[in-house]
């Protein structure tokens, strides 16, 4: 287990330099911010897409939030995914919440806020994946109440 954030920071550096860099440097946009956030914003969205693909649509399947005469209307919703947590999701974390997560406290080495888990659960600061985990889940919740009150309200 203590290999895990060893295995994060080198998937985080490959995505940067073999991803992120040549991108930015393709389109002239080197002084956008640090490679290794943006890659690394890039990395959990991919893992988003996974857990939506492996878990959370086989679920769907198998108990429907709602019943599509034809599953092909459905593209949109795909489309929409894709577009939020690939394109403006990650822009708008990286370039709005960052310097927001700064201010809140949310600084590598400064004392936690009480908006960070781990004001409320110190021992969570030893386990990064846990955190990540309890954080994915507090996210993917909110936004999946979020997302069926937009199909609610007209």
């Amino acid at each position: 287990m203590s290999e895990l954030p060893l295995l994060w920071q080198n998937l985080i550096a490959w995505v940067g330099d073999h991803g992120v860099v040549p991108v930015l440097s393709a389109l002239a946009w080197q002084d956008l911010g640090n490679p290794g956030e943006i890659a690394e914003a890039v990395v959990i969205a991919a893992l988003q897409l996974g857990i939506i693909a492996l878990i959370f649509r086989p679920l769907e399947s198998l108990v429907p939030a709602e019943h599509w005469p034809d599953r092909r209307l459905t593209r949109i919703d795909i489309q929409y995914t894709l577009i939020m947590l690939l394109g403006l999701f990650p822009l708008f974390s990286y370039l709005v919440l960052t310097p927001l997560n700064h201010y809140l406290g949310g600084n590598d080495g400064a004392e936690a806020s009480s908006f960070h888990i781990i004001h409320w659960l110190p021992a969570l600061d030893a386990h990064p994946l846990l955190r990540f985990l309890l954080y994915y889940l507090a996210y993917d919740f909110v936004y999946y109440w979020l997302h069926r009150t937009q199909h609610a309200i007209p």
